[in-house]
């Protein structure tokens, strides 16, 4: 009998683990500009401007959040053309409690960006939900009207968001 309820105690413990895994902290190797490693989860990696690769471990980690911080959107497409994969193999499968979600944080949009644009949005990849941008100053903030929120946790930002 005693056993028996150590097998039930442990197979809850498992499933509970699991079920709390779902949305995994996982841990990133990130390359700064100045050729400098740092490590950080996907909730804390936007501290870190400009980065230039990523990496996950371990390498079978899937998140359903990452954010990460550009100071222009010219160097954001220099961090993801370097890139040998695309950003939306860092997210876990599409799962139907989930809302994954890639969050930029870009200090400049200059007027010829086209961070919405169909081709660089196919760039991303797959097994990304949400797509959100906010942007600290637009050069012209005409091309992007309606687009464009306010978000009061952040009133400095203006932010972009897409359903994927």
């Amino acid at each position: 009998m005693m056993i028996q309820w150590w097998m039930i105690c442990f197979f809850f413990l498992i499933k509970y683990s699991f079920i709390n895994c779902k949305d995994y902290q996982c841990n990133y190797t990130i390359t700064k500009s100045d050729n400098s490693t740092e490590k950080c989860f996907n909730n804390q990696c936007y501290q870190y401007l400009d980065i230039i690769s990523i990496m996950v471990e371990p390498n079978t980690c899937k998140t359903s959040f990452l954010s990460l911080s550009f100071s222009s959107y010219k160097n954001y497409i220099l961090f993801r053309d370097r890139l040998e994969w695309k950003l939306g193999d860092l997210f876990s499968s599409r799962s139907l409690n989930e809302n994954r979600q890639l969050i930029l944080f870009i200090d400049y949009l200059d007027y010829d960006d086209k961070p919405f644009d169909h081709n660089e949005l196919i760039r991303l990849g797959i097994n990304i939900d949400f797509y959100i941008i906010y942007i600290r100053h637009i050069e012209n903030k005409m091309y992007l009207y309606g687009s464009i929120q306010y978000d009061p946790n952040y009133p400095e930002w203006h932010f972009i968001k897409l359903k994927l």
